[in-house]
């Protein structure tokens, strides 16, 4: 980390953000922050650049980091990079899956378009928990996220036989037909 860092620092600024993947390929807090830095003190590419990085990350440990620059930022790519990001690095948490369901509540809390939804949707519908299910249902009225929803609750309540109740089955009797 510390040999990449020298160079970066080295380079002309324009070439800075070249090094980004690196760090992220590397990985751990000190490559982390320096990729924050750059995206904070970036022009338009290093912060696309930062995003990527932060995107492929070695881990989820980037998570918060992209969450924070999807809530903040004004430019539609960032944001859509930032989210996308985000999502997958849920996807590779160690978390359990009650705990990646809470990540991708506040995912779908931000997301602004129906394609967004529906790839948190089908992350969802890969954390079999109750919680998982019913966020989906809640995703069932909206005629550009009902298919995503549908698929994602019928996934959960199979492969959980231990899910039952009066809700659950309102929520099957209303994907079903929903599926195409």
């Amino acid at each position: 980390t510390e040999a990449v860092l020298k160079q970066i620092q080295a380079s002309p600024a324009d070439k800075q953000g070249n090094y980004l993947a690196v760090l992220a390929s590397i990985g751990g807090k000190k490559a982390l922050k320096s990729v924050v830095e750059a995206y904070g003190n970036g022009d338009a590419a290093k912060k696309k650049s930062a995003i990527a990085a932060l995107s492929a990350w070695s881990d989820a440990s980037a998570a918060k980091e992209l969450l924070t620059i999807a809530r903040s930022t004004f430019n539609s790519d960032d944001f859509n990079a930032a989210l996308t990001g985000y999502v997958s690095a849920t996807a590779k948490s160690g978390k359990t899956a009650a705990n990646k369901v809470i990540m991708l509540r506040e995912a779908l809390a931000i997301a602004k378009t129906d394609a967004q939804k529906e790839a948190i949707l089908k992350e969802l519908g890969r954390n079999r928990t109750f919680n998982a299910l019913m966020l989906a249902g809640d995703y069932l009225d909206n005629a550009g996220t009902q298919q995503a929803a549908a698929q994602a609750v019928m996934n959960i309540a199979l492969a959980n036989k231990n899910l039952y109740s009066a809700e659950i089955r309102t929520l099957l009797t209303k994907a079903g037909p929903l599926l195409k």
